[in-house]
């Protein structure tokens, strides 16, 4: 009775019963919660990669910029610092708003500065681009 074997029978048995409950709405709404899931973690994935690729391309922007390497880090230290602000004021957020709204606002400012950064003319935009961009990857983080 206490085999591995009885146990997965069991958990398989009532997964199968589970399965044959749930009605036509229910597996809609578990649908779209799981696309909404894929949706959030991307977007979460993406405000990750940007704060660890840009790592790659300092080399190059201090040779299109003519900048030194002490102020070709505040792209990076500009990003964190941002994105360390907004993830407690996220939490009030939340509380203002739906998880739809906040994370469309959210992916739309991180577009923006995403926008920003790539036809930025000087080197001092790409960090206020970068500042916006980190504005929306540190709202999209705990949601």
């Amino acid at each position: 009775m206490g085999s591995p074997a009885f146990f997965c029978s069991r958990l398989s048995g009532i997964f199968k019963k589970l399965s044959l409950l749930r009605s036509g709405r229910r597996k809609l709404k578990d649908q779209r919660i799981a696309r909404s899931l894929v949706i959030m973690v991307f977007g979460t994935f993406f405000g990750l990669l940007c704060s660890t690729l840009m790592n790659t391309g300092l080399p190059q922007l201090m040779r299109v910029f003519s900048v030194s390497e002490g102020t070709v880090q505040w792209i990076i230290n500009a990003y964190m610092l941002t994105n360390a602000m907004m993830i407690p004021l996220s939490a009030y957020l939340i509380r203002r708003w739906s998880f739809r709204t906040l994370f469309i606002i959210a992916t739309v400012v991180f577009l923006v500065g995403t926008v920003g950064g790539a036809v930025a003319p000087t080197f001092w935009t790409v960090v206020i681009a970068r500042v916006v961009q980190a504005a929306g990857a540190g709202i999209m983080m705990p949601l």
